[in-house]
């Protein structure tokens, strides 16, 4: 995916309240989730709440992340 792609794949996720069902479903963290896109927790939960668009290289390190645990709940893998 390109970078731009990524970010507006991730904010369609943001707006339907999906993103933050993508990273539950693979039993991960507000922290860790954070951790991989390089922002404080209460960034990705303002995210993930519709509260503030994802911007910048944390938003595409974020929603190549949330790409990534997409993959792996398709895949079927543990998380």
């Amino acid at each position: 995916m390109s970078e731009l792609r990524d970010v507006l794949w991730f904010r369609g996720l943001c707006r339907a309240g999906t993103a933050r069902a993508v990273r539950q479903v693979g039993c991960v963290g507000l922290g860790e989730a954070a951790r991989a896109a390089g922002v404080a927790k209460s960034s990705v939960s303002r995210w993930e709440r519709g509260l503030q668009q994802p911007r910048g290289e944390a938003a595409v390190r974020y929603a190549r992340w949330l790409h990534s645990q997409v993959a792996l709940v398709s895949e079927g893998e543990s998380l």
